[in-house]
Formats: structure tokens, sequence, C-alpha cells
């Protein structure tokens, strides 16, 4: 594709960390946070997964251009990355964007602990050839595992912290270089770079 330009949006290690564990659990996944990431390097994803910096440099060698911004960019300055996304584009405004709906997600340990064993049940059941908990009955009725754990469940129970105090430090400590780097690309290719052109 020549001149290709990238949009590329990043957050915070920890943040990604705790989206994409959210996500898998929607998702029908099982396997508890540790599981899912360690340091150890044992686990469904690695760390490389999560190199941003890395990422950067691929597109940087391989495309012509790159808009790249924060979620909290994006929460705090929606206008000027919309302004920014339609300059990159090369767009034409579509008038106020408004947020349509809002993005439930398992935020309580609760929250967790039920979608973790609905899909548990649901894979039982779907091993054992019977209805599964995401057949046409309970998808009607919003009765699957992700409805129940990240909407009907939603506020209820302790917040959900995936790791302690001491293992948020080092997975921040291990991946503060990596973030340095995004940052420093955001310089230049990020929502204060297209400011200063």
């Amino acid at each position: 594709f020549p001149n290709a330009g990238i949009i590329l949006g990043v957050r915070p290690h920890l943040d990604l960390i705790r989206s994409l564990y959210s996500q898998f659990l929607k998702e029908g996944g099982t396997i508890g946070v540790k599981d899912f990431f360690s340091l150890r390097g044992e686990s469904f994803l690695s760390l490389e997964d999560l190199r941003m910096s890395r990422r950067v440099q691929i597109i940087l060698e391989n495309f012509d251009d790159l808009f790249l911004y924060t979620l909290e960019d994006l929460k705090t300055h929606p206008g000027e990355i919309y302004d920014c996304l339609l300059d990159f584009t090369g767009g034409t405004s579509i008038g106020r964007i408004g947020s349509g709906g809002k993005n439930s997600g398992l935020d309580t340990n609760l929250q967790v602990h039920a979608a973790r064993g609905l899909h548990r049940i649901h894979h039982w059941l779907g091993d054992h050839s019977l209805p599964t908990l995401r057949n046409s009955v309970f998808r009607a009725f919003h009765l699957t595992p992700r409805a129940i754990s990240s909407q009907r469940l939603e506020g209820i129970g302790r917040d959900y912290i995936a790791f302690s105090e001491q293992e948020r430090d080092r997975i921040s400590g291990f991946y503060a270089e990596d973030w340095r780097e995004v940052e420093e690309e955001m310089t230049r290719y990020g929502l204060s770079g297209k400011r200063s052109e």
C-alpha cells in the first residue's frame, strides 16, 4: 500500500493487561489473570506481546506515516483527536461525535469470578453436546456469561485489582523503558506532535 499511514492507539502496560484480560474473559476465557500474564514469561501473553515501542518502530520502517495516540488523550481531548484523525486521513467532518454507548468491563472480583465460572459451565455443556449458555434463549433474555458478568453484575463487589502493588510496580518497572520510547515517539507522531505542525 503506497503512501499508507497507520493509526495506533496505545495505553500504559498495566491498563493494557487489565483490558486484554477483561476482553479475554468476555470472549470465554477461563484462566486466572496470573496465568494470562506473568513476568516469568510462562503465561498466555508473552512478555514481547506487550512491547509497544517495537510495534511503533516496525510501523515507521514500513509505512509512510503514523498517528499515535493514547486512550487518555482520547478521553481528555476527543475533539482534538478527531480533528487530527480527519487531518491525518484527509477526511471530512461528519459533525459532532457523541458516545453512543457505555463500555461495560469487568471491574470487580465478583464479575471476574462469575465470568470464569460461567464460561467453564458453557464449555462443559458444549463438550457434552448440551445447549450452551450462549444459545438463542439465553441470548434473547441477555443471560449469556458476558451479559451477566459485565452488565448485570456491574458495580457489585470489591474493586478488581489484578496484581498486588508490588507486582504492579515490577510490571511497570519492566516496561518503563518501552513506555518511555513510545512517549518519545508521541512527541513527533502523537497529539502533541500534530499540535506543533
